[in-house]
């Protein structure tokens, strides 16, 4: 994992998927905890970090966050559970158990990861 540092500009990563190639690319509107490997959108492998050294005007997927209110909160709780139904494994005591890990995250300095759609910077 890597911390974005305060004195840092840099707000842009990608990460490169070792399956198809393409490139998941996040933007920051918040500091904090970031992962090393994440889960390609494209085809779900595994997609390396470039460590934030990528052009920053990158077209992004993927918005970097940490709820800042309660509306925010509510806006994540409606994303995971519609991407729980679609995956066809919703059930209320795993949205609030994820909701829960997500927050302990949060607290521990993590951001969290959504569709650039749900959330605009």
């Amino acid at each position: 994992m890597e911390i974005i540092q305060d004195k840092t500009n840099k707000k842009v990563n990608a990460y490169t998927c070792g399956d198809c190639g393409k490139n998941t690319v996040v933007k920051h509107r918040d500091q904090g905890v970031t992962p090393f490997f994440m889960r390609c959108v494209h085809c779900e492998g595994k997609a390396i970090s470039h460590m934030y050294k990528v052009p920053q005007g990158l077209k992004h997927d993927l918005t970097v966050f940490s709820p800042a209110n309660d509306k925010e909160w509510e806006m994540y709780r409606q994303y995971l559970k519609s991407y729980y139904k679609k995956r066809k494994v919703y059930n209320k005591k795993l949205l609030q158990d994820a909701l829960a890990a997500t927050k302990n995250h949060i607290n521990a300095g993590g951001v969290i990861m959504v569709p650039a759609d749900v959330i605009k910077i």
